[in-house]
């Protein structure tokens, strides 16, 4: 179910990072936007919907001048802004992955992990995973979800995290 209803809409949102500038996928993943195709416009993302503006551009002023272009890996560019954001009122940790997934998009950057926030650890701990870490490693899953990246395992876990461990996923 995952891969014919959720799949499409992150795949969507990640591209349409991808061919931005860099400066402009940092202010717009800072800023939490998605681009609404049907709207032809840039519209905040659902997961940040409470973030205060002050806040958001509070993660947008720390996030300008850093140094993005070095990073190595997705787990560098997470890094950095978990450093940079991390600290900032309103800020958790659903903010700073997906602050960094969008810019890893831009960066052609991927995850090799599976980062966990209170959706993931929600919808992990459904499926009997560890979730004591910051993330699950892909041989840490069920050979299922092994199937997926890690990014569609974060997503796939955060959506059905009240649905996990039942056969709603089929």
């Amino acid at each position: 179910m995952y891969r014919k209803r959720n799949l499409p809409r992150l795949e969507s949102h990640l591209a349409s990072y991808k061919d931005l500038s860099l400066y402009e996928a940092i202010r717009r993943a800072a800023m939490a936007e998605r681009f609404n195709e049907s709207k032809n416009q840039w519209n905040r993302h659902d997961h940040q919907r409470r973030l205060k503006r002050s806040s958001l551009e509070a993660a947008y002023e720390s996030l300008q001048g850093v140094a993005f272009s070095e990073c190595k890996s997705f787990h560098d560019g997470f890094l950095i802004v978990e450093r940079a954001i991390g600290s900032i009122p309103g800020v958790g940790e659903l903010m700073v992955y997906d602050t960094s997934l969008r810019i890893g998009a831009n960066l052609g950057l991927e995850p090799e992990r599976v980062y966990l926030h209170s959706g993931t650890r929600k919808g992990a701990a459904r499926l009997g995973l560890r979730t004591e870490s910051d993330w699950l490693l892909p041989t840490q899953l069920p050979t299922d979800l092994q199937t997926l990246t890690p990014s569609q395992v974060e997503d796939l876990l955060c959506i059905y995290k009240d649905y996990l461990g039942s056969d709603h996923l089929e």
